[in-house]
């Protein structure tokens, strides 16, 4: 069931991207909980600004978020958006999907959806914080690229079957408004839960950033969504960000 405050979801057939929609409502003040979503992105982006392939049939949308925390504890809601994406997917879909640190949704090692944050501050504070989510859903699996970092898995590949799509929006937004409201009531619960729904936790890692390699185990996750990664002679190290490459066996 929505909650009473859920505004009305702003549709559109086709859009540059639904976070670069979702800014522009953001500086024109809209309203905390506003939702952008498109049928097709004509440049749809990743992390580190990759381009993100969004087809008919995918999931794409952003939230517009005014979170009453400082700008050092918002990454923390990254956690937050991969726990509401992974139990929504879970739940609609039935897929064993799992988080890939720090924004990546897996299923048997292949990308099922990934988030993308951003944040705008100011003199006083967050001014909003973005949060886009974009689920390969009713796509077959052979019209996406075949040269992307990690290989795709759409949710019509995995089960066979279409998706319902605004149930799995509204799913992943009950499943987040559920955690956001009440938020310092809920950190050690998400923290909790995305160690619960992690592939990346226990796993041999490396870690490409800023010139930098770190290649060890991942052996836990920080509040503020740094990854604890031990290297070979034992010694834990602390990853803020950073490409992460997970070693299946």
């Amino acid at each position: 069931m929505k909650p009473i405050y859920w505004p009305e979801i702003d549709r559109y057939d086709n859009l540059s991207s639904t976070q670069d929609r979702a800014r522009q409502l953001a500086q024109d003040s809209a309203p905390e909980g506003t939702v952008v979503t498109a049928t097709t992105q004509t440049d749809g982006r990743g992390r580190l600004g990759r381009i993100w392939v969004s087809p008919g049939g995918g999931l794409w949308f952003s939230l517009v978020l005014r979170p009453r925390v400082s700008p050092a504890e918002a990454p923390a809601l990254n956690l937050l958006a991969a726990v509401a994406v992974t139990e929504a997917l879970r739940s609609v879909t039935g897929l064993e999907a799992g988080i890939k640190w720090p924004n990546d949704v897996l299923v048997e090692g292949r990308k099922l959806a990934g988030i993308l944050m951003e944040m705008k501050t100011g003199s006083d504070g967050i001014e909003y914080v973005l949060v886009g989510v974009g689920v390969n859903a009713n796509i077959d699996p052979a019209v996406m690229p075949s040269d992307l970092r990690l290989p795709v898995a759409t949710i019509l590949g995995e089960t066979g079957r279409q998706t319902d799509l605004e149930n799995l929006l509204d799913t992943i937004l009950a499943s987040f408004w559920t955690y956001y409201e009440n938020w310092p009531n809920h950190r050690a619960g998400v923290l909790s839960r995305w160690r619960e729904l992690s592939v990346t936790l226990g796993r041999r890692v490396t870690i490409s950033s800023a010139g930098r390699t770190v290649t060890g185990s991942a052996r836990d996750i920080n509040s503020d969504g740094s990854l604890i990664v031990v290297d070979a002679a034992g010694a834990a190290l602390t990853v803020h960000a950073g490409d992460l490459t997970l070693q299946f066996d």
